[in-house]
């Protein structure tokens, strides 16, 4: 378990698409926080927040998605695609079997 005063913590930034802007990290974790029957990707289909949010990383990016719901968005869905294509993908059902 990490702790605050951590030595490993204090490198470790967490902030808003917009807390980013201008700016770039080594690494970018993106939780798209949307999971639901209707589909509903509210303000993720914002495409220049989004577009600031993917390019902020240096060497690696990590979306964590309801891709069924997020999917439903065509930007986001193609976006999900070229992460599937040319990065590592995994569901969250194969990741809990490990």
């Amino acid at each position: 378990m990490l702790r605050a005063k951590d030595d490993k913590l204090k490198e470790l930034e967490i902030s808003t698409v917009d807390g980013f802007q201008g700016r770039e990290k080594e690494a970018i974790i993106i939780s798209m926080v949307r999971s639901n029957s209707k589909k509903e990707v509210g303000f993720l289909s914002d495409r220049r927040r989004m577009n600031v949010a993917v390019t902020r990383a240096r060497r690696q990016c990590c979306l964590i998605c309801d891709t069924e719901t997020v999917s439903s968005d065509k930007f986001l869905k193609r976006l999900i695609e070229y992460f599937e294509e040319h990065g590592e993908y995994l569901s969250g059902s194969e990741y809990g079997n490990e």
